[in-house]
């Protein structure tokens, strides 16, 4: 299959899916979904490939999800996109296929990731993001619905907490804790513990953990620690904290109790 609107890589055992229209912010039509969507399965086919890279062209966007001039130009119809699917769009479809390949799927972000871009990289199994990245949703302040259902999935896979991984605390975070190095903190709980929400509390924003990567790489090098049970250890008492557990909870699950 020839295309137009991306550019399909299959070397070392990695597929690379490049949305290749930066003059719009690596925006897609029905072409562009369509094209993805044939590359993906060919990609999640190859005996030869191991994992697929969804990428964007240049260095200002992943993608900025549907492209609204595409609406009323170009081989485009008045109705939705003029493609199939709910919006013209095979979206559901591209999602779906990324959902369910039997490849590890990541998106490769760098600039933005609006909309259905955002949508796209939530999708993955996994975001490798760019100190430029910036995500975001721009329906609820359009009236524009996701038709791949992504938001919903992102709401039902992360629940109540988000798991970021930083390179540093930021100097907010410094200040507020009296920290007398970046590299003194190794994780960090930010939220309500369950105990302590009610049933009709409304969070004005998710519970979060934060793992610190240059302090634990840090911390490893010279205790000599194994690197898989540190992080282990961060973890187990960081979500602890998101669960209200106590110390001695915590250190149950460690031993395996």
């Amino acid at each position: 299959m020839a295309y137009q609107d991306i550019l399909y890589d299959k070397r070392d055992g990695v597929a690379t899916i490049t949305i290749n229209r930066p003059k719009v912010l690596n925006a897609f039509r029905a072409e562009t979904v369509e094209e993805m969507l044939e590359a993906m399965r060919d990609g999640d086919n190859d005996p030869d490939i191991g994992v697929v890279v969804l990428a964007g062209a240049g260095d200002r966007a992943f993608c900025s999800g549907g492209d609204n001039s595409a609406r009323s130009s170009g081989s485009q119809t008045e109705e939705g996109y003029g493609g199939r699917g709910l919006v013209g769009l095979p979206i559901e479809e591209l999602h779906s296929a990324i959902r369910d390949s039997r490849k590890p799927v990541i998106a490769k972000v760098q600039g933005y990731a609006i909309g259905g871009g955002n949508v796209l990289a939530t999708v993955c199994d996994l975001t490798i993001a760019s100190e430029k990245a910036v995500f975001g949703q721009v329906g609820p302040r359009v009236g524009s619905v996701d038709p791949g259902w992504g938001t919903a999935f992102l709401a039902r896979h992360v629940g109540d907490v988000v798991i970021h991984i930083e390179d540093f605390p930021d100097a907010e975070t410094e200040q507020e804790m009296g920290l007398e190095s970046p590299f003194d903190l190794l994780g960090l709980y930010r939220g309500v513990n369950l105990g302590h929400k009610t049933v009709g509390q409304v969070s004005s924003d998710l519970d979060r953990i934060f793992l610190y990567r240059r302090p634990l790489l840090d911390y490893w090098c010279e205790s000599g620690e194994d690197l898989t049970h540190l992080v282990r250890h961060v973890l187990i008492h960081e979500i602890g904290h998101h669960f209200g557990l106590s110390d001695a909870d915590m250190e149950a699950i460690e031993a395996g109790e």
